[in-house]
């Protein structure tokens, strides 16, 4: 089942929507961490009626997700330019994941500006023919979704001693790579910048994540985005990591960080 597929699957039960999450979308014991985002994102949109612009997304990973998912949403504040919302997922009735996003559209009668970071000198756009998928059982089951191609910086399991990289990623199936779900969903789709200070796999996990989107309505071509990790911080078990995502045309749309824990 594609993202797609996956979020039309979600049906309304009261004042919640319910989710069957297959097992293609499992990273370990638990759902992929940018799944349960682009569901929270889904369930926030349809259970308050939000249409503005999103333009920051605060999760936590409190728990695993597994079984039947049951979403929430809730209104905090509507305001005259922006509005904030908070979403629920719960797992076999014990809390999963909260998000806290905060809706807003551009205004175009600011009068401030500072240009976003474009991406490393020498990066280009994947051709059709360098898009790879992970091998079963070389990955987390989740990355069965998604495309790949090796953008810059160190390899995973490297034990480079930078904690720097980049991957292009798009979703396989065409009619999940557009949209702001499609975004969302793939956003953490690749390892956490740490790995290539490694020389094999670990146990990890994401804590809590805070992505920015600074456009209104984020575009590439053909489903690819390039996604960078880079680790400020490594130390007793956790990593404070930059997140940032580039569309094929060289411009920032996402902007963000990740608390990651590690068990090496």
């Amino acid at each position: 089942m594609n993202f797609t597929a996956l979020i039309d699957s979600m049906r309304q039960d009261g004042d919640s929507l319910i989710c069957d999450v297959p097992e293609n979308w499992k990273q370990g014991r638990t759902v992929y961490g940018g799944t349960t985002a682009g569901l929270c994102l889904a369930t926030a949109r349809k259970l308050t009626g939000e249409t503005r612009a999103l333009r920051s997304a605060m999760i936590s990973f409190v728990g695993p997700s597994t079984g039947q998912l049951r979403l929430t949403a809730e209104p905090i504040r509507a305001g005259r330019t922006t509005s904030t919302v908070r979403a629920k997922l719960t797992s076999n009735g014990a809390p999963a994941t909260e998000v806290i996003f905060a809706f807003a559209d551009q205004r175009e009668d600011s009068q401030i500006s500072i240009p976003a970071a474009g991406w490393p000198e020498g990066t280009r756009p994947p051709t059709s023919s360098e898009a790879q998928t992970i091998p079963a059982g070389m990955g987390p089951k989740f990355t069965q979704n998604f495309e790949y191609c090796y953008g810059f910086g160190a390899l995973p399991y490297s034990g480079s001693d930078t904690a720097d990289m980049g991957l292009w990623i798009r979703h396989i199936a065409p009619e999940a790579r557009v949209g702001e779900l499609s975004l969302m969903c793939i956003a953490d789709a690749m390892p956490p910048a740490l790995v290539t200070r490694m020389k094999g796999p670990a146990p990890l996990s994401s804590m809590s994540w805070q992505a920015n989107f600074l456009t209104d309505a984020p575009t590439t071509d053909d489903g690819w985005w390039l996604l960078r990790a880079r680790a400020h911080n490594l130390a007793g078990g956790f990593s404070s990591q930059e997140m940032t995502i580039w569309n094929t045309a060289g411009d920032c749309v996402v902007s963000g960080f990740q608390l990651v824990t590690v068990f090496a």
